[in-house]
This record gives C-alpha cells, sequence and structure tokens, in this order.
C-alpha cells in the first residue's frame, strides 16, 4: 500500500528540495577520511555469517530485506558501488550501494525507517541500510557494515547513560564516490544518516506539529508521524520474534501516548538482535522498551519519503545505543513510570482518565510526560482554545539510597489561547524537570497523577484599583500613604473579571519596626505567578535551575510552597522600584508580605509608595 502526500504532487526545483532536505537532518560536516592500510579482515561472528569489506568489489550485487506492508519481509536488489574507508568513523567503513528491484520501483528507493534492513551477499551479511543519498530519486544507499554491528551482540548491559550525545550524521565520501553515487542517483547530493520516523499516537496535529518542532530544534535524527497505541508489555515469556527484515520498535512509551522510533531488524543470535545501522540517540547504555511493529504504508513524501508503521507485539529490552547500530535482549522489560490523569470537564460533566507508561530511564521522561498530559487534555477538554484549570499533581519517586520522597501540589491555570498548554508547563517542565534534573542526588520518577477540572470559561479577576490606609493614616488613599514604623497598612483592592461586577478584598501588612522615619517603600500588589517561560527548548540538555535550596528537601519545600496563580499578594518592598505594571525582580528585599489565595486567578500589577514619617 502506498500513501500519497499533498507534497507528492507539488514540482519544487531540485535545488529547493536538497535544502529542505538537508535542513531536516543537517549537522556538522565530518572531515575527509583517509587511511593507508587495507580494511581488517572481519571478526569471526559464531552463528552469523559475514561478508568481509575487504572482499567486496564494485558490480557484486546482493539482496536485501524490508517491510514495506503490514509484517511481510520483501527483498530487494542491492549493487556494491564502492567502499569509503572510514567514511562512517575510524575503523569503520561505509558502504555505497545502489537498489533496484520490484520493490524499489513501488518505493522510489530508500526510506527512512528501512534503517538496519540486512543486506547479503551468497547467505553472508554485508550490513545494513543506515544512510541515504541526498540528491536524485534516493536509489543510491550507505550501508553499516556487519562486523561493527554484530559486535553490538557481546556487548553489556551497564548503568544507561542519561543524555543523549552527537554525533556527525553525514558521511564524507571521496570524490571518485561522490561522483559514482551522483550518476547512479541522478543528481548531486550529500550521504547522511536516514531519519528515524518516531510514530507517535494520541496527540492532534496541532500537539504534533509541535513535537515535530522540537524535535527538530534539538536536531535529533527523527521524523515524526502519527501512529496507534501499544499496551506496556506484561508476560517476558510471550514475545515476539524478530527475523531479519522485520519492523524494529525502539519504545520510549506505552498506553494512550506511544511513542517509539522504527527501523528495521538486521540479525538476530539467539535472545539478542541488533539493528538500524546508525545510533537512536547515541546513549550508550540504554533501557528502552524493544517491539515489534507492522508497516501501514509508504508515505511518498518529496523529501524524506518513509514508512507509516506501528508498534506491535513487546520482544524485550533494547540495551545498546552505539554508533553502528542498536542492540537488544529479548524476554526482559523496561521499568515503566506510570504518568495518570484523571480530568472532568466542567462544561460538559464528563470525567475522563487515561495513562501513558514511560520508559523510567530515558533521558527525555519529562519531555515525554508533558506530551503525554497534552494528549490526556485535549481529549478531557475536546477543545484546543481558552479556559481556566484548577489541577492537582502527585509526584513519587526514589531519591539517593532508595529512601522515597512524595512531592504534591496545586494550582490554577487561565488562558486566552491556549489553556493546555498554559497548565500543563509547571507540572511537566517546571516542577517534574526541576526534580528529575536536580543538582543535588540522583532520583527516580515512579509515579504521576494529574487530576482537577477544565472548563471554557477564563477565570481571572484583574486589579483595577488599590486603596491603602495605615494605622497613622486611616483615610484611604490611591497612588501613596504615609505610615509610621510599625504601623499596619490596609490595602483594599478592587478586582475586575472579564463579565459582572467588580469585586474587593483586603490585604494587610506591618511595617517594620526597624525601618528608620525618611525612609521611602513601594507596596506592591499583584497576582501570583508559578513562573514565566518563552522560548521552550524540548529535549535539549536542561540549563541549571535557578533555586536558592540548597538540598533535594529544601528544593522540594521550595517548589510545594511556590506562589500560585490565583494568589492575590501584598509585598512591601526596600531597595527595588518597581514600575507601574510589572513584577518586582525574585530577589527583591521583601520587609513584609501577605497572600489571599482566591478563586480566580489574578492579573495586573499596581504600585503604591509608602512615605515612612
Amino acid at each position: 500500500m502506498e500513501l500519497d502526500t499533498a507534497r507528492d504532487r507539488r514540482a519544487l526545483p531540485v535545488v529547493a528540495i536538497l535544502a529542505l532536505v538537508l535542513a531536516l537532518v543537517a549537522a556538522p560536516p565530518t572531515p575527509e577520511p583517509s587511511r593507508a592500510s587495507e580494511p581488517a579482515a572481519a571478526k569471526p561472528a559464531p552463528g552469523i555469517p559475514i561478508f568481509p569489506v575487504s572482499e567486496l568489489r564494485p558490480g557484486m550485487v546482493g539482496e536485501g530485506l524490508t517491510v514495506i506492508s503490514g509484517r511481510k519481509i520483501q527483498p530487494f536488489g542491492v549493487r556494491i558501488l564502492g567502499v569509503q574507508p572510514d567514511g562512517i568513523a575510524p575503523g569503520i567503513d561505509l558502504i555505497l550501494v545502489e537498489l533496484f528491484g520490484p520493490l524499489m520501483e513501488r518505493t522510489g528507493g530508500v526510506l527512512a525507517g528501512m534503517s538496519g534492513s540486512p543486506v547479503s551477499i551468497g547467505g553472508r551479511l554485508v550490513g545494513a541500510i543506515a544512510y541515504g543519498w541526498t540528491g536524485g530519486d534516493f536509489r543510491v544507499a550507505g550501508v553499516t557494515p556487519a562486523e561493527p554491528m554484530v559486535e553490538i551482540l557481546s556487548y553489556p548491559s551497564t548503568i544507561p547513560a542519561r543524555r543523549a550525545a552527537e554525533w556527525a550524521e553525514r558521511v564524507a565520501l571521496s570524490p571518485e564516490l561522490e561522483r559514482t553515487a551522483a550518476r547512479a542517483a541522478g543528481g548531486e547530493g550529500q550521504m547522511r544518516q536516514l531519519l528515524i520516523p518516531l510514530t507517535v499516537s494520541g496527540l492532534n496535529q496541532r500537539r504534533l506539529d509541535l513535537l515535530d518542532r522540537a524535535i527538530r530544534d534539538a536536531g535529533l535524527p527523527f521524523l515524526v508521524a502519527p501512529g496507534a497505541r501499544a499496551r506496556a508489555p506484561v508476560d517476558p515469556d510471550r514475545t515476539d520474534p524478530l527475523p531479519p527484515g522485520s519492523v524494529y520498535s525502539a519504545v520510549l512509551s506505552y498506553g494512550h501516548l506511544t511513542m517509539a522510533g522504527i527501523g528495521t531488524t538486521t540479525a538476530r543470535l539467539g535472545r539478542r538482535s541488533v539493528a538500524f545501522g546508525h545510533p537512536l540517540l547515541f546513549s550508550g547504555p540504554t533501557r528502552l522498551g524493544l517491539n515489534g511493529g507492522s508497516v501501514l504504508g509508504v508515505v511518498r513524501n518529496v523529501l524524506v519519503p518513509f514508512k507509516l508503521a506501528n508498534v506491535g507485539l513487546p520482544h524485550g529490552l533494547l540495551t545498546q545505543d552505539r554508533l553502528a547500530g542498536v542492540g537488544g535482549v529479548a524476554g526482559r522489560f523496561p521499568d515503566l513510570t506510570p504518568v495518570r490523569t484523571r480530568l472532568r470537564n466542567l462544561d460538559l460533566g464528563v470525567t475522563r482518565e487515561g495513562a501513558t507508561r514511560i520508559v523510567r530511564d530515558f533521558a527525555f521522561l519529562d519531555e515525554v510526560a508533558f506530551f503525554a498530559l497534552f494528549a490526556e487534555f485535549d481529549r478531557a477538554f475536546d477543545r484546543i482554545g481558552e479556559g481556566s484549570a484548577r489541577l492537582a499533581w502527585t509526584i513519587t519517586g526514589t531519591r539517593a539510597g532508595g529512601e522515597p520522597f512524595r512531592f504534591h501540589r496545586e494550582n490554577m491555570f487561565a488562558s486566552d489561547f491556549d489553556l493546555a498548554f498554559d497548565a500543563l508547563f509547571e507540572p511537566a517542565l517546571l516542577n517534574l524537570s526541576a526534580l528529575l534534573h536536580n543538582p543535588f542526588e540522583p532520583v527516580e520518577i515512579t509515579k504521576m497523577r494529574l487530576e482537577g477540572g477544565l472548563t471554557q470559561r477564563v477565570r481571572t479577576l484583574g486589579i483595577a484599583r488599590v486603596r491603602v490606609a495605615s494605622t497613622s493614616n486611616p483615610e484611604p488613599a490611591e497612588g501613596w500613604v504615609e505610615a509610621a514604623p510599625g504601623d499596619v497598612l490596609t490595602a483594599t483592592v478592587r478586582l475586575r473579571p472579564p463579565r459582572g461586577p467588580a469585586v474587593e478584598r483586603t490585604l494587610r501588612l506591618q511595617v517594620p519596626d526597624s525601618v528608620p522615619p525618611g525612609s521611602m517603600l513601594q507596596l506592591v500588589v499583584r497576582g501570583g505567578t508559578s513562573g514565566g517561560f518563552g522560548e521552550v527548548a524540548l529535549f535539549e540538555e536542561p540549563e541549571a535551575a535557578t533555586t536558592s535550596a540548597g538540598s533535594f528537601d529544601d528544593l522540594l519545600a521550595e517548589l510545594e510552597g511556590a506562589e500560585r496563580n490565583n494568589d492575590l499578594i501584598a509585598e512591601l518592598l526596600e531597595t527595588f522600584v518597581v514600575p507601574e505594571g510589572e513584577i518586582p525582580p525574585e530577589d527583591g528585599a521583601a520587609l513584609a508580605k501577605a497572600v489571599r489565595t482566591l478563586r480566580s486567578v489574578v492579573r495586573g500589577t499596581v504600585v503604591v509608595d509608602v512615605m515612612v514619617v
């Protein structure tokens, strides 16, 4: 089956197509390789016969295997064009090949999702399709040799790395091989790693676009595509075998938000398997889910043709994420962190519950949780737009020494544009990230739960007027007031909702006795804030959190006790001059503070000068 996108019907110039393709997979170029000696002979691999790179010659013909529909493994022709010594990395050559045959006529050439498709000559494994030529008709590809891939099968499983490393995704060919590739493909280009289709369930198109932008901004080699949900594995004794050429799914999460990188199985030896021919995230040892899969069809996109696939039955645990490919073992499953929701739509009178289970050792657990909450929130709200939400969330986990911890917080949110985005940023990308990436001690997140009510009514109160009286001057005044040391200041705040009559609330705080007469202070009346944000940098190394905490316990208390959006706050400041309509600096010296929690989000700031007499 073939699925055509609207972009198939555009007649874009070759230069424009190449520029867009390069924008998707751009990476710093590697230096021109050079090696004086001949390739080393292949190491013996018990059970997997290997065709050594040293025996390859241009013109040799082999067979590749892959899936383009369902789970049926189909062959295609492969012609050897040449070998680039050290093309992928020192000691790892790149084999330049041309793809042909009826299957390639149907696909138009190499596809994203074919990473790992095994290539054999005379029953011996040459390697795996892993790279593609960016110019011409996609018939020219790069093969990662079998030798370094088979070595992954014997790697030990150790503690996973916390964040992805960087690697060069472009292979520099010699001038002669570049000309050979351009002639075979019918156009000049570059040899680059194939993109990995990232199948994602549960997100609408707006959220998929957000995920796609975040991934491209982070420079990750994924191509986001919609897919179906997959259940978390439960029975290690019933696992789906993964023969060479079958779909190989590296799973990041299961459930309502299923997220997995799609590739192809290269080889299998007993319970162990190897795939992709290039890294997933190049994190070294890892602990991801490993499933089979099925292909819905081929999207013949003029930019990056790819397999549209779903995650299949569970197989085991992905334990290796290396330069020459990924590897896993059957019958073992990763630890999973459930992210559960219970959200009530107050407008419709409907309550919805949902769950996503995220691989616990995945470096980007907090970002995946953010999108998992998106899936559940949008389903419960049943719209994207303005509104209000009152939410409570609980995060549990273990800290150094296996000691359990529990974090709980409540807040209210209002948005004039996208309630889900404004409401979910704090639970996932402020609180969860701060705990997960804290600078004090390593933690594991074992569970997250979010619950609350949603409405499309924008429940806000804007600060319209503030009148202040003091013990020495009991007549309320606007703009400024005189007070003596030790006086109580009474601020009467007039608040206006979007519709309906205004309301008044009162706050009281005391001028410290230590303030000398002649001082000029500022009384700042404002709404609470749970932390602002600008550009969202997802799937990148987290920046150091701005915190005054000196320990993990301090951090828990700081996050739980942070201001809420529905707090009405009055602060008496000594050192900072706060312009009208702005919020004072976080490190401002507050001489006194009063807080009153309301049933609506409070917006606005009013400043009153206080003359100490």
